[in-house]
Formats: structure tokens, C-alpha cells, sequence
């Protein structure tokens, strides 16, 4: 499985904390093995990994972050399991942003996506099934993280 944040217009120092090792572990640890059950994910770099970001090409001055968690095999997982990793993935993307900005003093208004894709549909809500659960977009700033 691999985690990967597609980002636009972020700083470069943002950049950097995005793709840090300690970053990386906690990303894996939190998601991998605590949300998803996966056994010591942080020794198993062909398995589970994340890349490092990719950079994309600006349509307008607006910052944004999407990230994906890709090669989820649901056999053996719970649809709660993938609920709880897409929830913890946001959150971790979410506060590490936050975080930034307020220590930066950033006026920036950054676009947050979150999206899992699974082998096999999984039930989100109320009997719904689909094999790419996704987050509502967010924005965040130094003083709030939100929904658009």
C-alpha cells in the first residue's frame, strides 16, 4: 500500500515537513497499524510506504493537498477499519498543516482532500458501498481547520 500527497502552490517549507522520515512514520504507524492492523509497517518498506510528494501544476494561487492511500486489499479489513484510516489520515494531514501555519503566522487558506482506493467496495454509510471512500474537502487555516 502507498500513501501519496499530490500538492499545489504549498511552500517549500511545508514541503519539507510533508516529506520528512518522522513524518513518514507517524503517517505509516497511525494508518497502517493502528487504523488498517498492519504488524510493524515501518520494517515492511515493499509493503507499506509513503512517497514522497508529488508537486502539481497551478491553475490558480490557491495551495492545496490531496493525498491517497492506494493498494488497500479489503479481504481480512472492515469497512469500519477504512473509515477509521481515511478519518486519522485527514486528521494527521490536517493538524501537520494547521500546525505550520500557526507557527509560520501564514495567512494561506490551504484545500485538504483525502481518498482511499480499495480493491473491492466497502460501506461508508447507510448501506452505501464504494471502493474509494473520500473525505469532504477542507480548508485550513492558522486559526481554523474546516469544511468548505
Amino acid at each position: 500500500m502507498k500513501i501519496k500527497a499530490a500538492c499545489t502552490n504549498l511552500t517549500k517549507e511545508l514541503l519539507e515537513i510533508l516529506s520528512t522520515q518522522d513524518f513518514a512514520r507517524l503517517v505509516l504507524t497511525r494508518i497502517y497499524g493502528e487504523c488498517l492492523g498492519v504488524e510493524n509497517p515501518c520494517e515492511r518498506p515493499a509493503e507499506y510506504y509513503m512517497q514522497l510528494p508529488d508537486i502539481c501544476i497551478p491553475t490558480s494561487d490557491k495551495p492545496g493537498v490531496e493525498v491517497r492511500l492506494t493498494g488497500a486489499g479489503a479481504s481480512g479489513r472492515t469497512s469500519k477499519q477504512f473509515q477509521e484510516a481515511l478519518n486519522m489520515l485527514g486528521k494527521i494531514f490536517a493538524d501537520t498543516i494547521h500546525r505550520h501555519l500557526k507557527s509560520s503566522n501564514s495567512n494561506e487558506r490551504i484545500q485538504l482532500f483525502i481518498a482511499i482506493m480499495v480493491d473491492t467496495p466497502v460501506e461508508i454509510s447507510n448501506g452505501y458501498r464504494t471502493n474509494i471512500p473520500e473525505s469532504k474537502p477542507i480548508w485550513i487555516t492558522k486559526s481554523s481547520i474546516g469544511r468548505s
